[in-house]
């Protein structure tokens, strides 16, 4: 028999490769996460700028107000170094005092929400009486009308409340201004009861070192601040749905913009330490010391300057004819100078 020759089965072929998306389809997604980056880089650029320009004029005015407080504003420069610095210690102070406010209002929000755990352990019945009972006030209290009236009657209240306090308020607040030029007035004056909104009382507060008593009355305008502050948020909330919500709001928002701004000129003065570091200096050619205490303000590259706490002024000292400087010892600045400190004459 002759052979049948193979079966001839043609060779399978390998499918052909999905063609490749061309590069114009993937531009748009490649704009839209440049975009995307772009925005996130410019919020993150204009939050730290924010940020910076808050420190800055937080630990400016709290600067101010220190410098005026002593006498030596217009005496003493300071960089921006310095004003970042005191505008976060100035916010650092806030967190932590609001840090214990809100602790405060969290334990008082546990204990209400008891009411209302005890409600579901009394049982349905009961639970459904009290759910029907608060089901019909909100029926006759959604009236229009008397929900309007209900808005003026708010909103009444809340003006006439911020304008009894806005005297109290702008007295406390401004009262720490009162106090200048400590460190060339010496004298106590004499207050037989602290009173926070007596400028007297707290310069002899602050001459005498009294601490509680300068931080109650820091503590007290803190607390008025956030009231007004409060007070503004619920009259916004009052007034939102009126035509003239703007001009109704306008004096909540006057009242809480002056507390914002007194409130870190009040930590200038009532908070921020009056410790200063004790400078000794040695000049070229060597001086006979004499009995003093030099406390540095600042330093800058071609000057010292120092409050000499005997002589009661201050020195500007150039630098270039002191061969050494030396911090001895931290101390207060209204603290007595005994007889046996010895400085160096500048």
């Amino acid at each position: 028999m002759q052979a049948r020759p193979p079966a001839h089965h043609p060779r399978s072929r390998a499918p052909d490769p999905a063609p490749a998306p061309p590069i114009t389809a993937a531009l748009p997604e490649a704009i839209g996460i440049a975009t995307g980056l772009k925005g996130f880089l410019l919020w993150v650029g204009g939050s730290l700028a924010g940020i910076t320009a808050m420190l800055y004029a937080c630990g400016y005015l709290v600067t101010r107000a220190h410098m005026s407080m002593l006498g030596l504003y217009g005496f003493v420069t300071y960089d921006s170094d310095h004003f970042l610095q005191e505008g976060a210690k100035f916010l650092l102070t806030m967190a932590q005092e609001m840090a214990e406010i809100v602790a405060v209002l969290l334990a008082v929000l546990g204990l209400l929400l008891l009411v209302p755990g005890c409600l579901a352990l009394c049982g349905r019945r009961r639970r459904d009486a009290w759910r029907e009972r608060y089901r019909g006030w909100r029926q006759r209290s959604a009236v229009e009308h008397t929900w309007e009236r209900g808005r003026y009657l708010l909103y009444g209240a809340a003006f006439v409340y911020l304008i009894a306090k806005t005297g109290f308020v702008l007295d406390l607040l401004y009262a720490p201004l009162g106090v200048a030029n400590l460190l060339y007035d010496g004298a106590a004056p004499v207050c037989a009861t602290f009173d926070a909104t007596d400028s007297a009382c707290l310069r002899q507060a602050l001459l005498r070192g009294e601490a509680d008593n300068l931080g109650a009355a820091f503590d007290a305008q803190l607390y008025l601040a956030l009231t007004v502050v409060l007070l503004a948020c619920v009259t916004w909330w009052i007034v939102m749905p009126w035509k003239w919500r703007a001009w109704l709001i306008a004096p909540f928002i006057v009242s809480v913009a002056l507390c914002l701004l007194l409130l870190p000129m009040d930590y200038g003065v009532l908070q921020r330490p009056t410790i200063y570091p004790v400078l000794r200096l040695v000049r070229e050619p060597p001086v006979a010391a004499t009995p003093g205490r030099l406390f540095l303000i600042s330093k800058t590259d071609g000057e010292f300057v120092v409050w000499d706490a005997v002589a009661h002024k201050v020195t500007w000292i150039p630098a270039g004819g002191i061969s050494s400087a030396e911090i001895v010892q931290v101390r207060d600045l209204f603290e007595p100078v005994p007889a046996s400190s010895q400085g160096t004459d500048p």
